[in-house]
């Protein structure tokens, strides 16, 4: 199904402290992409995991960017223990997905 792609993003250093040997960066991103929120509403819901039972069953097709989010457990598949799982977060059951644990 390919990659998802991402823009770039430009950063720039505006202030600096240490010994100029070395320097520690905390870096954070912010992902517009939430795993399991298969249909990009913002939260992960039972629908995303209707959707995800869907594709697991071959009956629609994901995007790239659908397969990857749908894939709850990483394993570079879409199946229906995704959707399982999906729905088990989505109804508070689980409070991660197994890509997370």
């Amino acid at each position: 199904y390919g990659w998802i792609s991402y823009s770039a993003v430009n950063s720039s250093i505006t202030n600096t402290s240490g010994a100029g040997v070395g320097y520690i960066l905390n870096v954070s991103a912010t992902d517009p992409y939430k795993l399991g929120d298969v249909d990009n509403s913002g939260s992960v819901t039972t629908s995303d995991a209707r959707m995800v039972l869907r594709f697991a069953s071959r009956l629609d097709t994901p995007t790239a960017q659908q397969y990857v989010l749908a894939d709850a457990d990483g394993d570079a598949q879409v199946k229906s223990g995704d959707a399982r799982a999906i729905l088990q977060y989505a109804s508070g059951a689980i409070s991660k997905l197994p890509l997370y644990n």
